[in-house]
Order: structure tokens, then sequence, then C-alpha cells
């Protein structure tokens, strides 16, 4: 399990799957712009992303990085199936994390967009 993890409890945990497109872009920016790797998400003020090879942790950067979200336990892949979702578990730390999820990870995949470009220009 990844030190990023907190030691709190989670209030709950859900199976997920998560879209090819982002866990590459994910995978990707983790191999070229290191890790770990914090991501400010934009449009959602004190939120940020800090990107591990094992966990995705969504903290709020206003209050010490309180965690609200995780991603973790994604399952490995075959190179083959790259274009195939991945499965993980979602903890969810607070009760607005249902809330943010879907959007966290868009503006996640906007951002890790931009910096890969950013970075492959230079």
């Amino acid at each position: 399990m990844s030190s990023l993890l907190p030691e709190l409890t989670p209030i709950r945990v859900l199976p997920k799957t998560l879209d090819a497109h982002c866990y590459n872009r994910a995978r990707l920016a983790l191999l070229r712009l290191g890790t770990p790797l914090r991501v400010a998400l934009p449009g959602l003020r004190g939120l940020q992303v800090i990107l591990e090879r094992d966990c995705w942790l969504c903290v709020d950067s206003h209050v010490g990085d309180r965690p609200i979200l995780a991603w973790t336990d994604f399952l490995s892949r075959e190179p083959d199936t790259l274009h195939s979702p991945v499965s993980c578990d979602l903890h969810l730390y607070d009760h607005r994390a249902g809330l943010v999820m879907g959007f966290a990870l868009e503006a996640l995949e906007q951002r890790l967009e931009r910096d890969l470009g950013a970075a492959s220009r230079t």
C-alpha cells in the first residue's frame, strides 16, 4: 500500500473503473515528470492530486492536505490492452468526495495533457 494513503479510515471504499486514456496519461506523466507528482486541479480551488504509481491521492491543500479521496489498487494490464479501462478502488475520506470525484478526474486529465504537452516542447 502506498505511503501516501492517510492513517484515516475511509468513510467508504468503492470499486471503480478508470478510463484508459486518463490512466495512461497519469502513468506517462509519472514516467516523464517524476514521482510523486503533485497536480493542482483547475476549477477546483485548493484541490490537488498527488500521483504515485500505486495511489492517486486527492487532497485539500487549503486545509493542510486533508485527504478527500484516493484511487488505489490499480489492476495491472498487459501491454496489448492499453485501450482497456482499468479497475481500481476508490477511497472516500470526506463527505463531499462523491461530489468532486468525476470532475477531479476530468480536471486531472486536462492538466496532465497540458503539462505533458509543455514538457514535450522543451
